[in-house]
């Protein structure tokens, strides 16, 4: 049975991941191990610089009229499903004036699809929507609002899954062939479910404000 030393081994040879070594490794408890091998293959591609980028999230339903005091973002994401076009268009207008020039990604590409029409990327686009924050390929097995998105202008960059189960672990082939036009991460952590819209006490004796609340700058470390 193959194991984690001969995962590392095919993947220092320059071998892409397949099928049964991503099961290995999801199985493994072994975070450890699994943590060195993702980091030596990070220092292959990207030598030892690292860029952290924080982000500003808004609910769709609490925008701010207004960032916190010495606030400052790298990016500004709405997270939340809205219940109409004209929700998800208007407080994706809002997130445009309160980043500035920063990137601003927002909602869930399956979210996007109930709302029953095609148009909403290109509202959305126009409004100054940079990309998609989320396409959950367990929910979305037809690359048909890939397409759709990237066609109005929106980037598609980050792919999700709803649920951590197992055999939704490897990217459909008809998701890689659609995103592979812009530099993508193939997988990543479950998207947050039942995003409460009502304000978050983010420390002790802080006042309240729209939720979520992180912020800063993109910046760079030599580790």
């Amino acid at each position: 049975m193959t194991t984690l030393a001969g995962v590392a081994e095919r993947l220092a040879q320059g071998e892409k991941l397949q099928a049964g070594d991503a099961e290995i490794v999801m199985v493994s408890h072994d975070l450890v191990t699994i943590g060195v091998i993702a980091d030596e293959i990070r220092r292959q591609r990207h030598g030892r610089e690292t860029t952290f980028v924080r982000v500003f999230e808004a609910h769709v339903d609490a925008v701010p009229a207004t960032l916190p005091v010495n606030t400052t973002a790298g990016e500004f994401r709405l997270i939340g499903r809205p219940e109409t076009v004209e929700i998800a268009v208007t407080a994706a207008a809002a997130m445009r004036r309160l980043a500035g020039t920063a990137p601003v990604f927002g909602y869930s590409l399956a979210d996007l699809e109930e709302l029953g029409t095609t148009d909403v990327y290109a509202q959305l686009s126009a409004t100054g929507l940079d990309g998609i924050a989320e396409v959950p390929i367990d929910l979305l097995t037809d690359p048909g609002p890939v397409r759709a998105a990237r066609t109005a202008g929106l980037l598609v960059l980050r792919l999700t899954v709803k649920s951590p189960v197992l055999e939704m672990v490897i990217t459909p082939p008809e998701f890689t062939v659609v995103v592979h036009g812009t530099v993508l991460v193939p997988f990543s952590v479950p998207p947050r479910v039942n995003v409460p819209p009502e304000p978050t006490l983010i420390a002790p004796d802080a006042p309240l404000l729209p939720p979520p609340t992180i912020a800063s700058r993109r910046e760079k470390f030599s580790i």
